[in-house]
């Protein structure tokens, strides 16, 4: 399993999406972050959570650890949509991520 594909529940994680280079990183004026299973969103990251850098073609968010408990263990999809000044949207193909269960399911005190 790759280590970049998987998340750990009840984790705090930053997670780094690279864009092919032919998808523009100017004149966004929304960003979305989504992570579903069974097509319900389990939790969406928007532009004011996102870090773009345009020279590296990344995205970047961090998850804390209240987000990751919000993911179902096993399988889950993630997808980015980006809309554009022009009022164009870019969505890009859904990519499955794994998500590790943990023994403590909350939030450490």
């Amino acid at each position: 399993m790759d280590e970049e594909n998987t998340i750990k529940r009840g984790s705090t994680t930053e997670i780094t999406f690279t864009l092919p280079e032919y998808v523009p990183l100017e004149d966004i004026i929304a960003a979305n972050v989504l992570w579903s299973w069974r097509k319900g969103i389990l939790l969406k990251k928007e532009l004011t959570d996102i870090t773009i850098d345009a020279d590296a073609y990344t995205l970047s968010t961090v998850l804390s650890e209240s987000d990751t408990l919000k993911l179902h263990t096993g399988t889950i999809e993630t997808e980015i949509i980006l809309k554009y000044n022009s009022g164009t949207v870019f969505r890009s193909h859904t990519e499955q991520v794994q998500v590790e269960d943990t023994l403590l399911n909350r939030e450490v005190e």
